[in-house]
């Protein structure tokens, strides 16, 4: 996966132009201009970057360029507005300036577009009964898009959705870093998916959550719920908020629907009295979500480190999956995979690989993956792994990419876990 992919950035970057009106004036915003409305050009650009967004009519494109930008209220990206940095989020950063009690964040609506820039210290300071709630960076809502950028310590107040981006309604993410973000006693440190909300080739890693989803919490939605694919989601946390409260999904909480497909999911944490350090799928009226060729490996939580699935008779489906190394202690000596909180709960799984005694009709594997180099991080399958071609192949898989970008099923039945056993092609010679 990688997350500085010029070609994946430029066809983003080409759709999302040809979505602009070719009759859409240009703003620019630079550290450098002489702030003269309505800043159609570089030497009149603006230096607050809310002037310049607020001047662009509906569809219009403001073009930022390098620089440290504070914001002193929230920034409204609305109208089919489009805020674009010209050399991506690395040296282009807005500021929401929070200061331990109050900042500021980015409100994107109505079809909107954020494409390269760094989001850093953001404070949305919403209540949990407001629309505008969570999404300490950024709030996603409608069909917006916010791409090529990074999220990073950003801040939802207490009992919020998203310490760094939440995302509702059709919103997507693509192509973005959301690193070391935090919520206390709420939902998604880094991240709160709502609705049909889709994230794809992300990097979730380092937030911090004081209840449930330390990197990711899906809050349920409507059809599928929302989708989160190609992604890696890593070193995040859920920690204890007080005497007789939970600390559940290290890396990711599921209340209800959502679909995880091809995704990484290690070294997440879930703390004192928490239950799966890498993924916790709860059941909500028979609505659970479904994990699809994922690696969930190398998480930690005192009561289960790996998947723990909630409920009676969780409807989950967990398929193609290799859930593998996970533990119970700091000490990572005390195996513990998946957890389920009934025994009927073993329906939801087929074509995995794990430690767990399954019934026979799951066809799932109880061998070590082979992983490559579970210490160096490297998740990849050996050519001797159990889990090459020990898959189930489904329709979505047509065309579809693993995380390293090569085909999902490259020798007619899809391997197990994130990645496909890529066996590089080459002329075989032959001599006498």
């Amino acid at each position: 996966m990688n997350f500085n992919g010029k070609a994946a950035i430029g066809k983003i970057v080409a759709m999302l132009l040809a979505l602009t009106p070719i009759w859409a004036a240009e703003h620019y915003v630079s550290l450098d201009g002489l702030n003269n409305p309505p800043y159609t050009n570089w030497a009149d650009a603006a230096t607050n970057v809310i002037d310049a967004v607020t001047i662009a009519a509906d569809g219009e494109t403001i073009w930022i360029t390098n620089g440290v930008f504070n914001i002193t209220n929230t920034l409204n990206l609305n109208g089919r507005k489009t805020l674009r940095s010209v050399n991506g989020y690395a040296g282009t950063i807005i500021n929401g300036m929070y200061n331990g009690s109050t900042g500021n964040y980015v409100c994107m609506t109505a079809t909107s577009v954020c494409d390269g820039i760094t989001i850093s210290n953001g404070y949305n300071y919403s209540y949990i009964s407001d629309d505008a709630r969570g999404g300490g960076g950024v709030l996603v809502s409608s069909a917006c898009w916010l791409v090529n950028s990074k999220i990073t310590r950003c801040h939802g107040r207490y009992n919020s959705c998203g310490g760094g981006v939440r995302i509702t309604g059709a919103g997507v993410m693509t192509n973005c870093i959301v690193h070391s973000n935090d919520v206390s006693g709420a939902y998604g440190g880094g991240l709160c998916l709502e609705g049909n909300a889709l994230v794809q080739d992300c990097l979730i890693t380092d937030n911090q959550n004081v209840n449930y989803g330390g990197g990711i919490y899906f809050g349920g939605g409507f059809g599928t719920g929302a989708i989160l694919r190609n992604c890696i989601v890593s070193n995040n946390t859920a920690a204890k908020f007080g005497a007789g409260q939970r600390a559940d999904g290290g890396g990711i909480y599921m209340n209800g629907l959502g679909t995880v497909y091809n995704c990484l999911i290690i070294n997440n944490v879930a703390g004192a009295w928490g239950c799966g350090g890498g993924v916790f799928a709860k059941n909500i009226n028979n609505y659970a979500g479904k994990i699809v060729n994922c690696t969930i490996a190398g998480n930690y939580s005192t009561n289960c480190g790996g998947l723990f699935l909630d409920g009676t008779n969780n409807t989950a489906s967990i398929v193609n999956c290799i859930i593998y190394s996970n533990f119970t202690n700091s000490a990572y000596t005390a195996p513990s995979d998946v957890t389920f909180t009934n025994s009927l709960n073993t329906n939801a799984f087929l074509n995995c690989c794990l430690t767990n005694e399954l019934p026979s009709d799951r066809n799932c594997i109880v061998l070590s993956p082979q992983f490559i180099g579970f210490s160096s991080g490297n998740y990849r399958l050996r050519m001797t792994s159990p889990c090459v071609n020990a898959g189930t192949n489904q329709s979505w898989m047509t065309n579809a990419v693993d995380l390293d970008g090569n085909s999902r099923i490259l020798n007619g039945i899809v391997d197990l876990g994130a990645y496909e056993r890529y066996i590089w092609q080459g002329t075989v010679y032959h001599f006498q």
